[in-house]
């Protein structure tokens, strides 16, 4: 079990669940069998972040990208063999607060500097999105492919993968801390 509060949960395709806490662990669990009984101590701990893991997501082969710490670390690994494939450190100056996985692979990450990224795995380059004064906390992708995050200065912003522009869709006098989105892609809940 996790020796502190956990900040998200994963769903993997093949149903077993990924935890991330405020302890900085990423564990993997097991619905079908007794590991998810907090009275056992063989739950495996599969990654050890230095600071807490904020949010998890699973990329199109399987692979579990997991992100926090201090100095927002985001860790790729493997859940079939508990092994880290790739652990990214560099671009980031604060913890990353939440991330998101694009249909094409690619991988956008919001921090608590502001700075929204993106991740190409293809050639492994992180670039510069957008920059917010506050922190961004949500991401989300429309059905149609455009990308919408929120930042603790009040602003949504949307982005067209397609072209890389970045523009602002609202603004609020108080942080945005969540979004949520349906099948109509001019309706965004913030």
């Amino acid at each position: 079990e996790h020796r502190a509060g956990v900040y998200c949960l994963l769903a993997l395709k093949d149903g077993r669940v990924v935890s991330g806490g405020r302890d900085g662990s990423v564990r993997l669990w097991d619905p079908s069998t007794d590991l998810c009984d907090p009275s056992t101590d063989s739950i495996p701990t599969i990654i050890e972040h230095k600071g807490h893991v904020y949010c998890l997501s699973e990329l199109d082969d399987g692979r579990v990208v997991s992100a926090g710490g201090v100095g927002g670390a985001v860790c790729i690994w493997d859940p079939s063999t508990g092994q880290a494939a790739k652990i990214i450190t560099y671009g980031f100056q604060k913890h990353v607060t939440c991330l998101l996985v694009l249909k094409d692979g690619r991988v956008v990450f919001g921090s608590e500097d502001g700075i929204v990224r993106l991740w190409a795995r293809s050639n492994d380059r992180i670039s510069k999105i957008a920059k917010h004064k506050g922190s961004v906390r949500c991401l989300s992708q429309l059905k149609d492919g455009h990308v919408i995050w929120g930042s603790t200065d009040g602003s949504v912003r949307f982005w067209e993968p397609s072209t890389g522009r970045a523009n602002q869709m609202y603004f609020s006098r108080s942080g945005i801390a969540c979004l949520a989105c349906g099948d109509d892609p001019t309706r965004v809940y913030a």
